[in-house]
């Protein structure tokens, strides 16, 4: 468990290597929260989020602030992503005949007292459209050994 952690630190340092110094400490904190499934277990709260996590009130306010104000771009944290994924060596991309495989689909968040983002999103469990936030993701599909994994390509 020791070596996927650190290997883990090891990725999410890289991603935010060129975020200024204390941000990148808070966002690694946001990411490490994600990863461990804690954002889902508080349904979306940052602070529940951090403190599922482990942190404190004082940690957590930090990461907060970072997320809002600190000096960052998603685009830039994917590019560094990539670029890691890829250094690695492992990942290989998938391509047919010159062709390189890239996959898109709509991605919902339940979000129904979120106003001024909400569309409409058919779910498949209660079938009939609920009130959503919904995104488009594209990724490139590629495989590390002979696991399918995609790489996001842009947000």
């Amino acid at each position: 468990m020791q070596i996927v952690t650190e290997t883990i630190i090891q990725a999410l340092t890289e991603i935010v290597k060129n975020v200024p110094l204390g941000t990148n400490i808070a966002l690694i904190k946001l990411l490490w929260m994600v990863l461990q499934g804690n954002l889902l277990s508080s349904r979306g709260s940052i602070f529940g989020g951090l403190k599922l996590s482990g942190y404190g009130a004082e940690e957590s306010r930090r990461s907060w602030v970072s997320l809002r104000y600190g000096k960052w771009a998603s685009q830039d944290l994917l590019t560094n992503w990539v670029d890691y994924v890829k250094k690695e060596g492992k990942w290989q991309e998938k391509e047919h005949g010159g062709y390189r495989a890239v996959a898109v689909d709509l991605v919902a968040f339940w979000r129904p007292r979120l106003k001024g983002w909400l569309g409409k999103h058919f779910n498949s469990i209660a079938q009939r459209a609920l009130p959503a936030v919904i995104m488009g993701i594209a990724v490139n599909v590629g495989q590390i050994g002979r696991q399918r994994v995609p790489l996001l390509k842009t947000v």
